[in-house]
C-alpha cells in the first residue's frame, strides 16, 4: 500500500498542471466577467458557471478546434442562444390585471432548458429562470 500512496497525490492540486491551470482559466473569466457586468463579488457563483459554459463552447486547438461539447455530443454547437452577461433581461411576473407583467433584471446565465436563461435582481439577490 505504501508504494500506491507514494504515486497517488492527494490533497496536492499544485501539482496537477491541467487542473490547476483550468482553475486560473475559469477565475480570470469570472474576474472579466464580473467586471465588465458592473457586478460585486456575491454574484460569482452564476458568474463560475457562465465562464464554464463558455469554454466548454469554445474552440480548443487541443482537440483539433473543436469544441468540448462537440466532442461529448457529436453535435455541432448552437451559437444562437447566447447573449452578453449582465445585460438587461426582463422575467414575467403575474400579480394581478392591472400590474405590469415583467420586471427588469439582469441576464446572469442559461439554465438547464434548451432555450432556459437566468436572470436576477441585483438589489433583491433573487434569480429567476424563464423559457425565452
Amino acid at each position: 500500500m505504501k508504494g500506491l500512496l507514494k504515486y497517488l497525490l492527494l490533497g496536492t492540486p499544485k501539482k496537477n498542471g491541467v487542473a490547476e491551470q483550468m482553475n486560473r482559466t475559469l477565475l480570470e473569466r469570472t474576474r472579466c466577467l464580473l467586471s465588465n457586468a458592473g457586478l460585486n463579488r456575491s454574484f460569482w457563483g452564476e458568474t463560475i458557471n457562465i465562464a464554464c459554459f463558455l469554454i466548454n463552447r469554445t474552440p480548443s486547438t487541443a482537440i483539433g478546434l473543436k469544441t468540448p461539447i462537440e466532442i461529448w455530443n457529436g453535435k455541432t454547437t448552437n451559437y444562437s442562444n447566447l447573449r452578453i452577461f449582465g445585460c438587461n433581461a426582463y422575467y414575467h411576473v403575474n400579480e394581478g390585471k392591472l400590474v405590469l407583467r415583467s420586471r427588469k433584471g439582469l441576464f446572469m446565465g442559461y439554465g438547464d432548458g434548451v432555450k432556459d436563461y437566468r436572470s436576477g435582481h441585483q438589489l433583491k439577490g433573487k434569480f429567476f429562470s424563464a423559457e425565452m
